[in-house]
């Protein structure tokens, strides 16, 4: 009798005749598509990283994600994944777009977070609401994507200009924009995971003031995606498949995080300098979600443009080429 692959799995032959390579599922490693990836060593990607590396969903969809570096500088790594160093790249969707509109031979794969995770913050004795910020200082990324969406959120919601109506003190990291906020030397910082969460545990009195993705919702109605995975033309030449192995991957991962976010988070926690509670805390607020959209599908590729439409009119416009088909 000739057994078919999927009837041939079943008889439980197969995972005697197949090596163990990780928690992943057994699969002959000759059927598995490399792909090279590297880490960012801060921030919400380090949760994802270092659950993919203990979880490996990779190897259960057809994939063998090979870590070839751990980057401390964001700008290092996207100019890196831009010269093709490697080719499976983390990051917020805005970033790849900017990238794919310079012609950057990559295409967006998948979303995981949402912009729940970006949020305004001010001390107990500062401004109550996003109104209060009028005449106040903020510290934030000014050239970051988050920067770059809470403005425009704010100017088509409250009708306030960053920068116009409220002084900007710029940083150069989400951390600092804190630091700055905890010495009392601005009103108000806008950052996001882990760093709220992160320094409203060193300081009880400190309190979001808006939530990026909250405030988009409460305006359209629709989910705001934020980071996600962008695989670079080459990796997509060499397999077909391989966006739909990287969402599968990361849907994979994100419904494992949300299965047991503790154990998620006791994994990463170390990584990050901080207790587990402290990201549980966030999650647990709603300012961590892990939800994973497809740009494979129309539901994900329609979240992408509406958050686009709504950030930048004047550059709503978004090439089916951006989105991996």
């Amino acid at each position: 009798m000739t057994l078919t692959r999927r009837q041939f799995a079943g008889t439980g032959l197969a995972l005697a005749a197949t090596p163990f390579l990780g928690s992943g599922p057994l699969l002959a490693q000759g059927n598995r598509t490399k792909l090279t990836y590297a880490t960012l060593k801060t921030g919400v990607s380090v949760i994802i990283n270092e659950n993919l590396k203990a979880k490996r969903p990779d190897l259960d969809n057809g994939l063998e994600i090979d870590i070839t570096n751990e980057y401390t500088s964001v700008s290092s790594y996207y100019s890196d994944f831009i010269s093709g160093t490697f080719e499976l790249g983390i990051g917020a969707w805005d970033t790849y777009l900017r990238m794919h509109r310079k012609s950057v031979p990559a295409k967006m794969a998948t979303t995981f977070t949402t912009g729940d995770m970006i949020n305004i913050v001010s001390r107990q004795d500062g401004p109550s609401s996003v109104e209060g910020l009028h005449g106040k200082s903020l510290s934030g990324i000014a050239a970051s994507g988050a920067f770059n969406m809470c403005k425009s959120a704010i100017a088509n919601i409250y009708g306030m200009k960053l920068g116009k109506d409220v002084v900007v003190q710029n940083v150069p990291s989400p951390a600092q924009a804190m630091t700055l906020l905890m010495a009392q030397n601005v009103d108000a910082a806008l950052s996001w995971e882990p760093n709220v969460s992160a320094a409203m545990a060193k300081i009880d009195t400190l309190r979001p003031i808006f939530n990026l993705g909250d405030e988009y919702h409460a305006a359209t109605g629709k989910v705001l995606p934020y980071f996600g995975c962008a695989v670079r033309d080459e990796a997509i030449e060499r397999d077909g498949d391989i966006a739909g192995k990287v969402h599968a991957t990361f849907a994979q991962l994100m419904d494992q995080i949300n299965a047991d976010p503790m154990e998620a988070f006791t994994i990463a926690a170390p990584h990050l300098n901080l207790d587990p509670e402290v990201l549980m805390g966030a999650h647990e607020a709603g300012r961590l979600k892990f939800e994973s959209y497809s740009m494979l599908a129309d539901t994900g590729r329609d979240l992408i443009r509406q958050a686009q439409a709504f950030i930048d009119k004047d550059g709503a416009e978004i090439q089916d080429g951006f989105f991996a088909s």
